[in-house]
């Protein structure tokens, strides 16, 4: 959180920490700027591409088997810092 990610192409790791894990039923879906960047998964790692420069909030959701959030984590904000073709 709070943290400055400096990357040429805007790649980004993001690693959801579950407690308890994950059950086999559900699913995890990653908002980037209240916006779906995947589709729902099984895994909780993921990789964003060509993030755009500034301020992005990350929010994590767990679904269950009908697609219904279980819970969420609390929104999570980011820098992203590219540098520009300029210099």
């Amino acid at each position: 959180a709070e943290e400055t990610i400096r990357n040429a192409p805007g790649e980004v790791g993001v690693i959801v920490a579950l407690e308890p894990s994950l059950r086999p039923e559900h699913t995890v879906r990653l908002l980037v700027d209240g916006k779906a960047a995947a589709e729902p998964a099984s895994s909780t790692a993921f990789t964003l591409v060509n993030v755009d420069r500034g301020a992005h909030t990350l929010v994590a959701e767990v679904l269950d088997a009908s697609g219904q959030v279980v819970t969420r984590t609390a929104p999570q904000t980011f820098y992203m810092h590219r540098p520009s073709r300029l210099h």
